[in-house]
């Protein structure tokens, strides 16, 4: 019937379905389960479709704010880390020339790398290897925006925003409305 691979055969040592050896039942049984299958998988198909266009649709109005929140997050989260802080206090730090700055970075980079290899090589304590690599990758990152690190000096400003003029709804709409509010008053 159904089973053209056989594997009833193998698990079992007997077809289960055999149609009392009619050979168009047999062949009626592999159409129609064919057809079922085919017709499942298109309805299936369908209702996966239709959700996500659904979905989309209600995404749609809110895709550039959730775009900007999301950039907002990811330079809030950057600007935070040890490398920035680091890069700010070389630059503004009067007593290390602009010129040399950056090399001075590289070279501790450099030292810092040397003494993680050689760690590593020694097998010191995990501890000590673990806090040379993050010092090694702390100082790559510094180097690397050295040249931007006093961009809040800089008259160059970029307002980050949210509209509150747009109708949410769902669950989280209560709460959103809440820290509005909450922000109006503090402002």
């Amino acid at each position: 019937g159904v089973d053209l691979a056989h594997e009833q055969t193998l698990d079992f040592g007997v077809q289960l379905f055999t149609g009392d050896g009619e050979e168009s039942i047999l062949m009626l049984s592999v159409v129609v389960t064919i057809l079922a299958s085919s017709i499942f998988s298109l309805v299936l198909l369908n209702l996966m479709i239709g959700m996500y266009t659904k979905f989309y649709e209600q995404m749609e109005s809110r895709a550039v704010l959730m775009f900007h929140q999301h950039r907002a997050k990811r330079v809030v989260s950057f600007m935070l880390r040890p490398a920035w802080l680091l890069a700010q206090r070389v630059r503004k730090d009067e007593r290390i020339p602009q010129a040399w700055a950056r090399g001075y970075l590289t070279i501790a980079c450099g030292i810092t790398s040397a003494l993680c290899l050689i760690s590593v090589m020694w097998q010191t304590s995990i501890l000590i290897s673990g806090s040379l690599l993050f010092c090694m990758t702390t100082l790559i990152e510094a180097t690397l925006v050295y040249n931007i690190a006093d961009i809040s000096d800089r008259s160059d400003y970029l307002w980050i925003s949210y509209r509150t003029d747009f109708d949410m709804q769902g669950e989280d709409a209560g709460d959103t409305q809440q820290e509005v509010r909450l922000l109006r008053r503090v402002a």
